[in-house]
This record gives structure tokens, C-alpha cells and sequence, in this order.
């Protein structure tokens, strides 16, 4: 995507391959490179079709005001959690959706895009809806994602190990107008601030522990 002032242009850009043996191959897409996609076809997942899944968001005037009142206080800021969180998980449900279509029963390679567009944003999966005969079986009816890259998933595969699906976690804080200040004042003087480092240990662990709930 390229920005031209006030225009917006959506540029694709692909290389078109043969088979020696065309006969055999079926037409595909991919968002994977060559060795990404030499790994993935190696590993058993035979790709279908470049996927992807997006929602342009905005947080409204509502939440926005509430959440910069909250600001001024310490601790997460629900209102942006909660929309991060149903947007994230929209565009992931949408990218399985998508690869539903194809008749694929996996999404790999999924990489995860926040673009700007002034006070909006959009956020965008792209990933290869692909075919495994080793997961139809253990997951009917359920297509696997994952946001390992082909050459890990090829390790993984390796060892034994297949990816289920792709979780995702939101946990937006505010140190609160208290706190700024103190860790403002505490950046000319050598050592921890400790007001920082407790509010990045409990945004991680709330942000885990959403992930380890589902």
C-alpha cells in the first residue's frame, strides 16, 4: 500500500511460476516467499490461496473521551483493551472465514499489519490458506492458524508438534498523571523506575492471562 497525499494505492505484487510436471500441479496463491513456501510444502501443508482478513476501526468519540479521562489514572484502560481485543479477533475469525471458502482446512504464515488512515486504523491478516491430510483428522470442521513462519512450522513438524490456532491477547494501560510525572522526573537519575517496570509486568500478565483463558 502506497500513500499519494489525500490517495491511497493498493499495489500487488507476485511472481507467476510453472511446474515441470504441470499436469499434476493445481493453480495456487501464496503470501510466502520461496523458501517459505519450499518449507511449508515440505512440512505437508500444500497451499490453496493467499488469504487475509481486516477491519477498519475507530474506537468512536465515546470510548476516546472515557479512555483519555482514565488516562489520568493508573492501571488498564478497559475501553481500549476491549476494542483491540474484538478488532484482533475479528480479522483473524475473518481470515479462517476466507480460507473456509478456498476448502482449506489451515492458515500459516499469518502476519499481523496495523495501518493508519488519520483517526481510523485498519488491521490486516494476511496469511496462505492451505490443505494438510495430518490435521483433517484431529480437527473436523476447524481450520488451523498459526503465526509461525513456514520454516519454524518446518522445525516444529520435524519434531512432532502442529500448530491449532492463533490466540491473541490485548492489555492497553495508563501509568495515570501521578505516575508519568514520577517516571518523568526518575528518567535524569540512573537506575530502574520501578512505577514502569510494575506496569509492563502487570500489562504482560493480564495480556497472558486472556490467551491462557481461551
Amino acid at each position: 500500500m502506497v500513500f499519494h497525499n489525500n490517495r491511497i494505492e493498493f499495489l500487488s505484487i507476485g511472481s507467476e511460476v510453472t511446474f515441470q510436471n504441470a499436469k499434476s500441479a493445481d493453480f495456487f496463491s501464496t503470501s510466502a516467499n520461496g523458501q517459505e513456501l519450499y518449507a511449508q510444502i515440505d512440512a505437508g501443508y500444500q497451499p490453496k490461496c493467499f488469504v487475509f482478513g481486516n477491519v477498519a476501526y475507530s474506537i468512536g468519540l465515546g470510548r476516546g473521551l472515557l479512555g483519555i479521562a482514565k488516562m489520568f489514572g493508573r492501571g488498564e484502560i478497559k475501553e481500549y483493551s476491549h476494542v483491540f481485543n474484538t478488532t484482533r479477533n475479528l480479522a483473524l475469525s475473518r481470515i479462517r472465514d476466507a480460507a473456509q471458502k478456498e476448502n482449506a482446512n489451515a492458515v500459516v504464515g499469518i502476519q499481523t499489519t496495523i495501518l493508519p488512515f488519520g483517526p481510523l486504523q485498519e488491521m490486516v491478516m494476511i496469511g496462505t490458506a492451505s490443505y494438510s491430510d495430518k490435521i483433517q483428522a484431529a480437527n473436523i470442521g476447524e481450520v488451523v492458524t498459526s503465526d509461525m513462519t513456514n520454516i519454524e512450522m518446518w522445525n516444529m513438524t520435524n519434531l512432532g508438534y502442529a500448530p491449532i490456532r492463533l490466540l491473541l491477547g490485548t492489555s492497553i494501560y495508563s501509568l495515570g498523571l501521578v505516575g508519568n510525572l514520577t517516571a518523568l522526573f526518575k528518567t535524569f537519575v540512573k537506575g530502574e523506575i520501578n512505577e514502569l517496570s510494575r506496569m509492563m509486568y502487570d500489562a504482560r500478565e493480564n495480556a497472558l492471562g486472556i490467551i491462557q483463558g481461551m
